[in-house]
Order: structure tokens, then C-alpha cells, then sequence
């Protein structure tokens, strides 16, 4: 593999979108990661007053940053919670998997906020 130039990688398409079919609402929706930048931004959101990750912050952050179609807002929070885990679990295993979210980068992200 050839190394890259600068303009390579800044003019990359590298955020990557894909469709999951979710059974549980009949039908699919688009999820899509996140860049660096949005990535740090959303896992201070993530965070509880203990500066620990909230699992439901992280769980329905996942939802209206990651999925763009339908694109969800914050207005629409409370009614997700109502929502089947195994439906939402799927968006958020996505958007997790498409961000590069893993626990080594969750762990590096506590530690430099």
C-alpha cells in the first residue's frame, strides 16, 4: 500500500454511513459515524456528573447524532425510551461500530476530559 499525501487524507470520504434494518419497526434507517471532533464533543455530552459515561446519555446520543434518516432531535428523547431495547441496541451498535467507539477509546476519552 502507498503512503498517503496530506490532501489524500484530507479529501478522504472516511465517515461511512450504512443502512441497518431494524425488524422490531418494519423497516430501516440510516445510521452514520462520527468525526473526531464530533466524537469528543458527544462523549463529554455522554458523561454524568461523575464524569463517568451515562449509559442512557450514551444510548440515545448514539440515536440523534447517528442516525440520519430518519434524523432524530433532541425532542424526540423521551419517546425513545418507550422504544424496544433490542431495536435501539441495534442503532447504537452501529453508530458505536461506525465512530470507531470501542472500550480503549472510551477509556482514552475519561481519562483526557
Amino acid at each position: 500500500m502507498a503512503i498517503l499525501t496530506i490532501d489524500q487524507i484530507r479529501l478522504a470520504q472516511d465517515v461511512t454511513r450504512e443502512e441497518i434494518e431494524i425488524p422490531e419497526w418494519g423497516g430501516s434507517v440510516v445510521v452514520q459515524g462520527v468525526s473526531v471532533a464530533d466524537g469528543m464533543a458527544l462523549l463529554k455530552q455522554m458523561q454524568g456528573e461523575d464524569g463517568e459515561i451515562d449509559s442512557e446519555k450514551a444510548t440515545l446520543y448514539s440515536i440523534v447524532v447517528g442516525v440520519v434518516e430518519p434524523k432524530f432531535t433532541d425532542a424526540d428523547v423521551e419517546w425513545l425510551k418507550t422504544k424496544s431495547m433490542s431495536a435501539v441496541t441495534k442503532i447504537t451498535n452501529a453508530f458505536m461500530r461506525l465512530s470507531g467507539f470501542d472500550q480503549a477509546a472510551v477509556k482514552a476519552a475519561r481519562k483526557n476530559s
